[in-house]
């Protein structure tokens, strides 16, 4: 068989072609893996840069408690009070922080209420005198010890997979676990709760809602009663007074509530505050 230059022209042009397809082929995949590579450094990028910001606004927040605690504690005109004035400022990163600082007195704590005020404050948040008497017992009763299982027993009937925790109340959370809680009440009840305050509300209190509930808790009691216990509650916050610090730090879409409950010491005190207690609400995108 005789082989013509022809057919050895036709066979290099194959040769040729075959290799110039295999060149691109070579090229195609190293650019897929190129742009691959490009595509995980730009999202580890962008994961670092989230998570260096996420640490940054964590900071801001944690800031924001430091200094309002340091001026709590100042004297002067450089100490703040618990006015519920909301004052912002921004750091050296652009993140604006918006402190505030709030009396938590005057409150109801359903950690050491009585009976008759748990029972009024239902009542005030529209529940039946029955219906509230009723929850008012299974408040009490979520806080004492259960030492025959009585307690337990009536929400294993209900099924709860809960029960009470035989201790105080840390948060809302817990609150609104006692049987006979239903979110309208929660709702009405919340602003006006207290879960750090050690003394009880009288009718000084600045909040109509509490005033109204000791009145009708009291059953009656003439006014100067009443107003002899403003007094009584006004001299109590001389010497120590719940106080709750929110520190709220926010850049962008992003945002991080810190916060902390305390007790503020009088001036003269060489312990000018006590923190009781710190949340945090987890930061949003």
């Amino acid at each position: 068989m005789r082989i013509t230059g022809e057919a050895i022209a036709e066979d290099r042009c194959h040769d040729r072609g075959f290799a110039l397809l295999s060149v691109l082929f070579v090229l195609g995949f190293v650019a897929l893996l190129i742009s691959q590579v490009t595509a995980n450094g730009r999202m580890e990028t962008h994961i670092a840069e989230a998570a260096l910001l996420r640490a940054r606004i964590e900071s801001a927040a944690d800031s924001g408690v430091q200094l309002a605690l340091f001026h709590l504690a100042a004297s002067g005109e450089k100490r703040w009070t618990p006015d519920g004035i909301v004052r912002k400022l921004t750091d050296e990163n652009g993140i604006e922080i918006k402190l505030r600082i709030v009396a938590d007195d005057g409150k109801i704590n359903p950690s050491n209420a009585a009976h008759p005020l748990l029972s009024a404050m239902l009542t005030e948040c529209g529940a039946s005198e029955s219906s509230a008497a009723k929850i008012a017992d299974e408040i009490v009763d979520w806080r004492q010890q259960d030492q025959k299982g009585e307690v337990l027993a009536r929400y294993r009937q209900g099924n709860h997979d809960f029960g009470p925790s035989e201790h105080a109340f840390y948060s809302i959370a817990d609150f609104r676990l006692v049987l006979g809680m239903t979110p309208s009440l929660i709702e009405c009840l919340e602003p006006h709760l207290s879960f750090t305050q050690s003394t009880q509300p009288d009718y000084g209190s600045h909040d109509v809602f509490v005033r109204t509930a000791v009145k009708m808790s009291l059953n009656g009691a003439l006014e100067e009663q009443f107003a002899a216990l403003g007094r009584k509650q006004s001299y109590r916050t001389e010497d120590t007074q719940e106080v709750i610090v929110d520190s709220i730090a926010s850049f962008g879409k992003g945002e991080l509530h810190r916060r902390v409950f305390l007790t503020l010491s009088p001036q003269t005190s060489a312990r000018p505050f006590e923190i009781k207690r710190e949340i945090s609400v987890p930061l949003s995108d």
